[in-house]
């Protein structure tokens, strides 16, 4: 499959929120990508949410590609999922000795977005299909050092990146599940991209991937730490494909 029947298998014509899916990944298409032959991949039960029998939104914030794994576990069981990376692999010029350093292993998440395609092609989402929204929660790659003429794609996601809460209420969805990993904070920027839901009266509850419930610290938000992050975010860098990504510039002083 080329990139464009790559990306339209994530975005189905079909599907009610393909809008939402990003692009700018799958425009770096085709690419060597990871050997995915013998890699762990994930097992999830999901009966504790299956029985809830409920329609529901559904955001995996999870490491790396455990978030895509969840959401194609769930888009077997008549979600749709809708990836929301949105940072980029560095570029892969051919005369290079081998890879170049990245804050992010997008490389990973792409060999499985890929791999998963015809699958999904082959199975559509159903008609009003709740949806399951992709996020990594490594995407502000926390713990890693950014350095010099390394690739820097750390990404943020914001509230424009959702639909709206009237959106989802129109679709008969007054609920939302969060599912992440105790070991990773949950960022600040979604706790800002979700606080219109929150406005609104969107009930938001955080599990984990077992269905366990969870009690995360919640970043503040409110229209000062709503600045701070906005002025982080805005520094951060992008390409010509909207996504993130960026060579660190190397400094010019001694």
């Amino acid at each position: 499959m080329d990139k464009h029947a790559i990306f339209d298998a994530w975005a189905p014509a079909t599907g009610e929120w393909s809008p939402w899916v990003k692009p700018a990944p799958f425009a770096h298409l085709p690419r060597p990508l990871p050997d995915l032959t013998g890699t762990f991949r994930p097992q999830f039960d999901l009966g504790w949410l299956t029985a809830v029998g409920e329609r529901r939104a559904v955001i995996a914030d999870l490491p790396g590609t455990t978030a895509v794994y969840f959401a194609l576990r769930l888009a077997a069981l008549g979600w749709q999922p809708v990836s929301l990376l949105n940072a980029c692999p560095p570029p892969f010029p051919p005369d290079e000795p081998g890879p170049i350093a990245s804050a992010v292993d997008v490389e990973a998440l792409l060999a499985v977005l890929a791999a998963a395609a015809p699958g999904l092609t082959g199975n559509p989402p159903p008609p009003h299909a709740p949806p399951v929204f992709v996020l990594d929660a490594h995407r502000q790659a926390p713990g890693q050092q950014i350095v010099e003429e390394m690739f820097d794609n750390r990404s943020v996601v914001f509230a424009s990146d959702f639909p709206s809460a009237a959106m989802l209420k129109a679709q008969g969805i007054s609920r939302v599940l969060v599912v992440r990993d105790a070991t990773v904070p949950v960022g600040r920027d979604l706790a800002h991209a979700l606080a219109p839901w929150q406005k609104a009266g969107m009930e938001i509850s955080l599990m984990a991937a077992d269905g366990s419930p969870m009690t995360q610290p919640w970043p503040r938000t409110g229209w000062l730490a709503e600045l701070g992050f906005r002025l982080t975010s805005w520094v951060m860098p992008r390409n010509s494909q909207g996504g993130f990504g960026a060579f660190v510039p190397e400094s010019s002083g001694g």
